[in-house]
């Protein structure tokens, strides 16, 4: 039986409508607010898998995915964690001789790392997490900065942290106690000409080394 033209065009016309509407039906009920973040999410009704528990984990908490991966990350953290600028990583200790069937985040680049109690991490297994949600920031907070070779050869060699309040580098040196400043107030002004390293002192740490650095003293306002 042939149909007309006309009748093709309607049936094509009806059927799409139809998919548009089961569609609708289909996910609306299924549209979700977070309880963590407020966005608006869509919840699939499926059984959870052995390798996939954020499904189940959305469902009894009433959480986007994106906040369920982060609460049990939160919940599980990996000892290898740190945190630099808002983004998590995995660093692994640093393997002296990899073999080409090794699997190196990073592509096997050598980083360093300083965490905030001066410690120096080297590694050429460093994997990313992901960029923290700003949320979750007060339960994850930054643990260091990745840095160059030479900040990490000077702290590793000498990890003392230093009192001349008067030394003109001191807002740009690592080891200096940036708390006896901040309660007693600034020794002394730097010249406007004062050129970073004029001291030429042999424990000097240059920050500009350390990526994303941020003095806790505000050099502008000195």
């Amino acid at each position: 039986m042939k149909h007309s033209k006309k009748w093709r065009e309607n049936y094509v016309k009806y059927a799409r409508i139809h998919r548009s509407y089961a569609h609708r039906l289909m996910f609306m009920p299924c549209i979700r607010k977070c309880d963590v973040c407020g966005k608006k999410f869509v919840h699939y009704e499926r059984p959870p898998k052995n390798d996939d528990d954020l499904t189940a984990y959305t469902s009894k908490h009433n959480v986007c995915y994106e906040c369920a991966f982060w609460l049990t990350f939160i919940d599980n953290k990996p000892k290898e964690l740190q945190v630099a600028n808002g983004v998590a990583y995995k660093i692994f200790p640093f393997i002296e001789e990899p073999t080409l069937s090794m699997l190196l985040g990073g592509n096997g680049k050598k980083r360093f790392f300083v965490t905030k109690d001066r410690q120096v991490i080297k590694s050429n297994d460093v994997w990313v997490v992901g960029t923290i949600p700003q949320h979750f920031r007060d339960k994850l907070p930054d643990t260091g900065w990745f840095c160059n070779k030479s900040v990490y050869g000077r702290i590793l060699r000498f990890n003392k942290m230093c009192k001349e309040v008067g030394c003109l580098d001191r807002y740009k040196c690592f080891r200096f106690r940036t708390d006896l400043e901040l309660e007693n107030g600034p020794y002394n002004t730097l010249p406007k000409d004062w050129k970073t390293g004029g001291e030429h002192c042999g424990f000097f740490v240059n920050t500009e080394g350390i990526e994303n650095y941020v003095s806790p003293i505000s050099t502008n306002e000195i």
